[in-house]
């Protein structure tokens, strides 16, 4: 098989961006570490990038919306999300 499926949060500051998901043979402690730092980095670059780039933008995009819908998203606030040492809790707004 691909091996075992590792999925790591990717956030900034509290703020969720996405899931690093990765199938490894072997997952250790020190593996985890290494993959919890990557996720971290992951993250740093994609804020980064965002300035620069819509590829991200578009990316989280599964259908084609209307320019009425678009004026609407960006008037919504982000994501909640939350994120503290003993969790991370995230929500995603769907318009109607």
């Amino acid at each position: 098989g691909p091996g075992q499926r590792l999925l790591a949060p990717v956030t900034n500051r509290g703020d969720t961006i996405g899931v690093l998901e990765l199938f490894l043979d072997v997952v250790s402690e020190e593996v985890l570490a290494q993959v919890e730092e990557a996720a971290h980095a992951l993250a740093y670059i994609i804020v980064t990038d965002r300035r620069f780039t819509d590829l991200y933008h578009w990316g989280n995009r599964t259908t084609p919306v209307s320019l009425a819908a678009e004026i609407q998203r960006q008037l919504l606030p982000s994501a909640p999300s939350c994120e503290a040492a003993e969790f991370a809790l995230a929500g995603a707004l769907v318009p109607a």
